[in-house]
């Protein structure tokens, strides 16, 4: 197993800590989060699975996606709700329709869908932990500069 599973699992248990609320069984978080850990420890591309995680962990904790359809080309997570723009792209994070779509559909692709993912469940967690920095980022970011 590599070093960025380890991390995506570290990053997975930082989650749960930091989010759930303390003392409060959720049983279905715990199949969710034992099926990631067994696909980071045997896929290949282990960000998908690390964006649908995301994605279940905030629907258990009450803040689900949208269920869609997506019909705007493009949207942005703008506090705490989703924006639609019909035109052009958002400058810096935004998500497309197709990828919302996929990321709710359990279609998303690596590359730019899982991207865009990323740049959204990043948008979503941060506005959950109130701006609050994760340790994992930093610890990540320090291992880089070895």
């Amino acid at each position: 197993m590599n070093e960025k599973v380890l991390m995506s699992a570290f990053y997975i248990n930082e989650l749960l800590v930091r989010l759930l609320p303390r003392g409060e069984p959720e049983p279905a978080l715990f199949t969710i989060y034992y099926d990631t850990l067994k696909k980071l420890a045997v896929e290949k591309d282990y960000l998908v699975p690390l964006r649908y995680f995301e994605r279940d962990f905030l629907k258990v904790l009450g803040y689900a996606l949208p269920s869609g359809p997506f019909p705007a080309k493009h949207y942005r997570f703008v506090r705490g709700d989703f924006v639609a723009n019909d035109g052009t792209a958002f400058e810096g994070s935004g998500i497309s329709g197709v990828t919302l779509e996929a990321l709710s559909s359990n279609t998303l692709q690596s590359g730019t869908q899982e991207w865009e993912a990323r740049m959204l469940m990043r948008d979503l967690i941060r506005y959950y932990l109130e701006d609050a920095p994760l340790n994992t980022r930093r610890i990540l970011n320090e291992l880089n500069k070895l």
